[in-house]
């Protein structure tokens, strides 16, 4: 079987999306056209926008939350029904603010191909000015403190552009609800022996901005180092 052959559906967490989206899912069909996915999945989560409008106009799937629960509630949901609706072999996931470029999908299939890989992470280059000094500095943190808890090596803990195999999926019994979703997601492959391959993926910044609250999600992702911590 080559990468080609691989089979895999998107998922897509969508926050007040509607600048994004449609730029977005065109970039997937147009980089995917040779190796297509089962379906595109876009989960909404309570935008304030008109999101939702912009997502029916396209060749998606839509779960439209009615309330703004968090990436991580938005993730689970679309794992969920990855699961019940979908046959493919893996799981992509990125987000809907273009900081995922979609060219890199074949790169994923072709990791996973090579690697038989279960979960696949995308990394992204931590060197200013390809990112902001203040986002070098937290993601450079942030997964420090995961692979030391974790025992693994984890590059960048903070990537959403990932791929991960349905029996992997299936079997992770994942928590949280905010951004700290992605986080936790290393310590339930860790308790499940899971190795974790990586994937170069372009560092982008835009004006579409990002949905997460400094304060607010530091100190979740504080708590959630804790909880782990205390389960030694």
């Amino acid at each position: 079987m080559t990468y080609m052959e691989l089979t895999y559906t998107i998922l897509i967490p969508a926050y007040n999306a509607e600048s994004s989206l449609a730029k977005l899912i065109e970039s997937i069909l147009r980089h995917t056209a040779d190796f297509k996915p089962e379906k595109i999945i876009v989960v909404d989560d309570g935008s304030g926008d008109n999101t939702v409008t912009a997502a029916r106009k396209l060749p998606v799937e839509l779960i439209s939350l009615p309330q703004n629960r968090g990436k991580g509630a938005a993730l689970k949901e679309g794992y969920a029904y990855f699961l019940n609706h979908c046959r493919s072999g893996y799981l992509i996931t990125l987000d809907a603010d273009l900081q995922h470029p979609p060219e890199n999908i074949g790169d994923f299939l072709q990791t996973a191909e090579k690697h038989n890989s279960a979960v696949i992470i995308g990394q992204r280059n931590f060197t200013p000015p390809a990112m902001p000094l203040m986002r070098v500095l937290s993601n450079t943190l942030t997964s420090q403190i995961i692979s030391g808890l974790t025992g693994l090596k984890i590059p960048d803990s903070q990537c959403g552009y990932r791929m991960i195999r349905r029996d992997v999926l299936s079997r992770l019994e994942l928590r949280e609800n905010g951004f700290q979703l992605e986080s936790e997601f290393f310590f339930r492959c860790r308790e499940l022996k899971v190795r974790i391959d990586y994937c170069p993926i372009p560092t982008v910044y835009n004006d579409y901005g990002s949905s997460m609250h400094h304060v607010r999600d530091t100190l979740k992702f504080i708590q959630l180092m804790g909880r782990e911590l205390f389960k030694r």
